[in-house]
């Protein structure tokens, strides 16, 4: 479930999917990207650089950037007792049931907005965190974002149009390059088409596996720095566990961390 927000008119809320479905007719009351502002001062040139980028409002409350439009754990409708970070509630969604000696977990989780990895250590159930390290601005909406930059110099270049300060094209082509993004996982080129993106004018150009990672080749490198070779290749040849679902993986061990804290296990 994508980690997106969306106030509809009447107050309705859209969580995920139907969230991002609807955040070209609705830019400014689409949240999306909130982790990356957590933890942080408002001043943080990190911050000021991502406000630029982001279509809804960010505000300086107390030093610190607040969203002026949600409490995601009350919209959820959870009791919220602790906050887990993802790659521990993974380790404990894939080693729950492990019991035995002691052994060391690394958990690689690129996210839709950040990166985390943690290296665990797992004692009979017992879990310990040894190491966490990763980046708080590196996931997909990056890799969705210089798809973007990439199309807009197209367009500017094609039809002298600067679209960056549409929040409706802009919007319609971020769901278009994430679509791309995602079939080109499967496929060696795709066509991003996206009709009347602005002034009536229909957008279709060809992008192909090679030219987007081209694109993201440095970002993707970076995510090998806190572990340093391709997991693969850091663990002899040893191929990863793919015994949970990793969409559920998280969701699965903050369920279970829940049910520990509050005292059902």
């Amino acid at each position: 479930t994508p980690s997106w927000v969306a106030f509809a008119d009447g107050g309705e809320r859209l969580i995920g999917e139907a969230a991002k479905n609807q955040a070209a007719a609705n830019p400014e009351r689409t949240i999306y990207d909130a982790k990356r502002l957590i933890g942080r001062d408002f001043a943080d040139a990190v911050v000021q650089r991502d406000i630029k980028l982001l279509p809804y409002s960010v505000v300086d409350r107390k030093g610190k950037p607040h969203i002026q439009v949600r409490d995601a754990g009350v919209i959820a409708g959870l009791n919220v007792l602790r906050i887990v970070n993802e790659p521990t509630a993974a380790a404990i969604a894939y080693g729950i049931d492990e019991k035995g000696p002691e052994k060391n977990v690394l958990v690689f989780d690129l996210g839709g907005g950040t990166f985390d990895v943690s290296v665990l250590s797992i004692d009979n159930g017992v879990f310990e965190v040894l190491a966490t390290n990763g980046d708080t601005h590196l996931g997909g909406e990056d890799f969705d974002q210089r798809l973007m930059d990439y199309f807009m110099k197209l367009i500017k270049r094609k039809h002298g149009r600067d679209i960056s300060g549409d929040l409706r094209a802009l919007g319609k082509l971020r769901r278009e390059c994430e679509r791309a993004k995602r079939a080109l996982s499967n496929q060696h080129q795709v066509r991003v088409e996206i009709e009347s993106l602005f002034d009536g004018v229909d957008f279709s150009e060809p992008l192909t596996r090679a030219r987007f990672e081209e694109l993201n080749n440095d970002l993707f490198r970076k995510t090998m720095v806190p572990v340093q070779q391709l997991l693969k290749d850091y663990f002899n040849g040893k191929e990863p566990n793919k015994g949970v679902n990793p969409d559920e993986a998280v969701a699965y061990g903050a369920a279970v961390q829940a049910s520990i804290v509050s005292g059902h296990v």
